[in-house]
């Protein structure tokens, strides 16, 4: 029998240190997808100027979002990474 795992999500205020968002996954949902309804729902309550993600973040969608929503991305890009998505990310800043 396979057991799943959980992913935890927490969007947080660093320089007040509160938890502004979290959501709880399964292993089956995807970084990237999560992504966006988490900023989305901390962009309701607070004005969001950066995001420091790992690679699991390192996608040409939310570098996208990013840069349509005026959010500078700190995110860690991988080494793999096509110069598209490399583009994607000077665009926003």
């Amino acid at each position: 029998m396979r057991r799943g795992y959980f992913k935890i999500y927490i969007a947080l205020d660093l320089k007040r240190k509160k938890i502004l968002a979290l959501e709880v996954t399964n292993e089956k949902v995807s970084d990237e997808l999560t992504l966006q309804p988490l900023v989305g729902e901390v962009s309701t309550k607070a004005k969001i100027a950066k995001t420091i993600g790992d690679g699991a973040y390192d996608a040409k969608s939310s570098f996208h979002y990013f840069a349509k929503n005026g959010i500078e991305p700190d995110i860690k890009v991988r080494k793999n990474a096509s110069s598209k998505q490399a583009d994607a990310s000077s665009e926003s800043s």
